[in-house]
Order: C-alpha cells, then sequence, then structure tokens
C-alpha cells in the first residue's frame, strides 16, 4: 500500500506604502513510501507594484524554485535505454512584469511579460518559456 504525507508550511510578509511589496517563502515535503517519489521543494517569492505615471501601475513579480528528491531519480537497468527525464522536475523560477491602468471602475487594460525556466536540474531537459500579453480586464 502506498503512502504519502504532504506537509508544507510558508511565511509571506507584506509592506504598503508608496509601493506594495510582499516577500515569502514556501517549503513543501513529500514523504513517500514508493521509492522516487519523495520530493522537497523551496519557493522564495517576492513582489512589488508602485504607480509609475497618470493612475498606471507596474508590478514585478520573481519566484525562485528549487526542487530536490531524497531517492535520487530511478535509472534503467537496460544500459543502451537508460535516458530518464522527469518532466515533472519543470520548476516554476520565473521572473514576470505586469503594467496596468482602469479605464473605469469595471474595465482595465493591461500589458504582461514573463520568463520560465528550469534553475534547479542542468542535467534534464531544459525548460523554457516565455509569455507576452496585451489585454482588456472586465472585473464585476
Amino acid at each position: 500500500i502506498r503512502r504519502d504525507r504532504y506537509q508544507r508550511a510558508g511565511l509571506e510578509l507584506g509592506w504598503t506604502g508608496e509601493i506594495v511589496a510582499t516577500a515569502g517563502y514556501q517549503l513543501t515535503v513529500i514523504n513517500s513510501n514508493s521509492y522516487g517519489q519523495s520530493q522537497v521543494r523551496h519557493r522564495i517569492m517576492a513582489s512589488a507594484t508602485t504607480e509609475l505615471i497618470d493612475q498606471l501601475f507596474g508590478t514585478v513579480t520573481a519566484t525562485l524554485q528549487i526542487d530536490q528528491y531524497p531517492d535520487g531519480l530511478l535509472v534503467a537497468n537496460d544500459l543502451q535505454h537508460q535516458e530518464f527525464t522527469n518532466l515533472e522536475d519543470e520548476n516554476r523560477s520565473s521572473l514576470q512584469v505586469r503594467i496596468a491602468r482602469a479605464l473605469t471602475s469595471a474595465w482595465s487594460l493591461e500589458t504582461r511579460g514573463a520568463i520560465w525556466r528550469d534553475l534547479g536540474n542542468p542535467g534534464a531537459a531544459a525548460f523554457r518559456r516565455e509569455l507576452v500579453y496585451a489585454g482588456v480586464i472586465y472585473s464585476h
């Protein structure tokens, strides 16, 4: 019978002034009696939002995530087929920039740019993602 124990603890601090800033840390530990399924994840996050000019607000968010596998990774016994790539190892380290301006109490314009990179496992398949977005937001 497989048994997993999932534990997560975190701390987040916020400051409000001319800049609204937050910083946080999360620790996630998954203990499993199934070999290769245990994991320790460290995530550090920071974000800052400020008015740039004339009701135009900018937000920068950075996340650093490091995943560790206490059991190691499984390797096949067949010498010709030893390649092993854990796609779950795709981590969430990112840098994001968002600029927004309210048009009315319900409508706003927003642009966003973001990059994600796998910083914790250089030997595995490279994980890269980029996002550029512009849109209109309605919130009621």
